[in-house]
């Protein structure tokens, strides 16, 4: 907050940049010298606190994110590791509509606000939704709209939907990856199409099934599915164009392939991981 130097005496810093800090110490020393050379030096940064309110699992300050935020190492967190860090967003999250606002350099307390797709970075991999953060930061994830879900389902059969859809398969299956598929897929044939689970003992396993809505909210799915079953909404569901299939291993699996498997289809996205720890 404040400073004691030399000559000029106590200083307040609080809330100004380098660039400010400068400045105003250049003023107060012109006084007294003829020609000041002030140099600022960073000797230890602080750790970065962001608020997270809204559509989150466990809104609040945070000021600890894992290993990630090493104040000697002057690295800050992402967007992504505060909203992994306080328990991932709620099913009424609105991806699409997510609001930074940054605290500009000055006394007034005035902020800037920006807008984040995080829709972008999961399906295009545009890492500039993803910032870094700042001490000060506030993070708000809005609500989205209510969606009537049989009302997509019928239209994704109707002749208004498109004749094939995009779906990614990843985990524990023998080709993952993303695939075309025929409109109308449900869930067991395309793991079929992704090569077939790895190592099961049986025709079932524990599926997760992630689900882009229109309204840019996301919802995560759990299935006890069976291979070999008809088409129906418990355990072999129809998938919809952009949906996200992870497989996850049984216990005997070997933990070096699977998670191979898991991360590999989505080589320079953010990972799997990340997305379904998000959504949990």
């Amino acid at each position: 907050g404040t400073i004691n130097l030399p000559i000029v005496g106590t200083v307040e810093l609080a809330n100004l940049s380098f660039n400010q800090a400068k400045d105003l110490l250049d003023k107060k020393y012109s006084k007294e010298l003829i020609s000041p050379n002030i140099y600022l030096k960073l000797i230890t940064a602080r750790k970065v606190k962001v608020s997270i309110i809204g559509e989150i699992s466990r809104p609040g300050i945070y000021s600890s994110f894992g290993e990630i935020s090493k104040p000697s190492k002057y690295s800050s967190p992402t967007l992504l590791d505060a909203l992994v860090e306080a328990g991932g967003v709620t099913k009424d999250a609105n991806l699409k509509d997510i609001s930074l606002l940054r605290k500009l350099p000055g006394k007034e307390g005035k902020y800037k606000k920006g807008k984040i797709n995080l829709l972008d970075i999961i399906l295009n991999g545009d890492q500039t939704q993803n910032p870094f953060l700042y001490d000060g930061d506030i993070i708000k994830i809005s609500k989205a709209e209510i969606i009537d879900e049989a009302d997509r389902t019928k239209i994704s059969s109707s002749n208004l939907s498109p004749a094939t859809i995009n779906v990614r398969i990843i985990g524990s299956v023998n080709d993952p990856g993303s695939f075309k598929l025929a409109s109308r897929t449900p869930l067991s044939q395309a793991i079929y199409n992704a090569g077939g689970p790895i190592a099961w003992g049986t025709n079932k396993g524990n599926v997760q099934l992630i689900r882009i809505n229109s309204n840019g909210s996301a919802t995560l799915k759990k299935y006890k599915i069976n291979l070999l079953s008809e088409v129906n909404e418990e355990t072999n569901p129809i998938l919809l164009d952009g949906d996200i299939v992870k497989v996850n291993p049984n216990i005997i699996s070997k933990t070096g392939s699977a998670i191979k498997t898991v991360v590999d289809p989505i080589t320079g996205l953010v990972s799997a991981i990340t997305l379904f720890n998000l959504l949990n």
